[in-house]
């Protein structure tokens, strides 16, 4: 695999042109993530998990990407709401937002 560049990384659509919703979904009406999402230093070395339970958000996103359903989470982890999962999308894109995002290779490379 050749190493990435920066022409490799997509560019976002400025974000006026986006939904209003998809601006900010902190601020959407069916969920506030920081109900739902706590970080504490004594649970999994501070890493922001689910509250209440010991799953770490980046837990969960790794499940929905090893092709995961939301049924299939809320039927295994039985502290989880659908309310809850929303909630740790709300808090991703909300970090990923904040960031200043730099090439990375896989680590399968």
């Amino acid at each position: 695999m050749s190493p990435c560049s920066w022409s490799d990384v997509p560019r976002r659509r400025p974000r006026s042109s986006l939904p209003a919703l998809a601006m900010n979904p902190v601020e959407s009406p069916q969920v506030r993530w920081p109900d739902f999402i706590a970080s504490d230093p004594e649970v999994l070395g501070g890493k922001p998990v689910v509250r209440g339970t010991r799953l770490a958000v980046e837990f969960l996103l790794g499940l929905f990407a090893a092709g995961w359903t939301q049924q299939q989470l809320l039927e295994n982890y039985r502290g989880l709401t659908p309310e809850a999962l929303r909630a740790v999308f709300a808090y991703a894109a909300e970090v990923l937002g904040e960031e200043t995002l730099i090439p990375v290779r896989s680590r399968s490379a």
